[in-house]
């Protein structure tokens, strides 16, 4: 199947990080310190699964120091979460990822708290998916969905449902692929991220393509192509153009597909297309 990049993915997934690792998602304790609530709201912004995923390296590290900077001394837990957040960037590949996700989750603090488990947990589901390993990463997938509630933690779930209907989808499953995809498009509205539910959708037709459905899957792309268009330059417009031109050409519609694919040629050229880069 042909894949989009994975931090892109990433962008619809994983977990928007918590004030503390017993609240919900975005729920900030009075009794903080003022640095830990800084630190908070930079990762709810920066870290793994947050609210902004569109960076390149530069932005990666930049957000990096921000997180150091605001870190509270002697904070394991968010010290953890920070060493999380460099692991999922994949500044120094996938093998290197995979060593820290691996050192992380024998550690103390993700062996006490489950979301910083959780947390390393994708970045080696991550990594193991970008080394080639096509079926290793669904283990830590699976944990990650054993662990992860769908209230607290809508985008770690999210991300590993993603990366499940990956697998389900390389087995050849794609009735159980649309089934996971739409429970994480049912996760959407709690993560109040406009771009995850356009992606989550995009995989839906992209699915509905590899079973051969091109017009179920052109009239669900044209629905995203309309609000993509709406939301701008933070839209994924260019995988939305990307997809149709490849379910009209499927279809036989090789004027109609030409354009769509020129069309997303174009917005890439102009820097109007996806910015997140893909992983080593």
């Amino acid at each position: 199947m042909d894949r989009m990049p994975l931090l892109v993915l990433f962008a619809i997934a994983c977990l928007l990080p918590t004030t503390t690792l017993r609240a919900q998602d975005g729920a900030a304790p009075a009794t903080q310190a003022p640095s830990a609530a800084l630190f908070d709201t930079l990762a709810a912004r920066y870290g793994v699964g947050g609210n902004d995923q569109v960076a390149d390296t530069p932005a990666y590290k930049a957000r990096i120091i921000e997180l150091a900077r605001a870190l509270p001394p002697n904070d394991a837990v968010r010290n953890a979460r920070l060493d999380a957040y460099r692991c999922i960037t994949f500044l120094d590949g996938p093998d290197a990822s995979l060593t820290r996700a691996e050192t992380g989750l024998a550690g103390r603090p993700a062996q006490r708290e489950p979301l910083v488990r959780m947390e390393y947990l994708m970045c080696k589901a991550y990594a193991l998916y970008n080394q080639g390993h096509q079926t290793e990463y669904i283990v830590p997938i699976n944990e990650v969905l054993r662990l992860a509630n769908g209230e607290r933690h809508p985008r770690l779930r999210s991300g590993a449902l993603m990366l499940r209907s990956f697998h389900e989808s390389d087995q050849g499953r794609y009735a159980q692929a649309l089934i996971t995809l739409h429970e994480a498009l049912a996760l959407d509205p709690k993560r109040e991220a406009p771009n995850a539910a356009l992606r989550t959708e995009i995989m839906i037709a992209n699915t509905y393509i590899e079973l051969g459905l091109n017009e179920r899957a052109i009239v669900v792309l044209r629905a995203i192509e309309k609000n993509a268009r709406a939301m701008g330059k933070s839209a994924p417009l260019d995988m939305v153009l990307e997809r149709l031109g490849l379910a009209e050409e499927q279809a036989g519609r090789l004027d109609a597909a030409l354009a769509n694919y020129r069309q997303a040629a174009e917005l890439n050229r102009l820097g109007g297309g996806r910015t997140t880069p893909m992983p080593p």
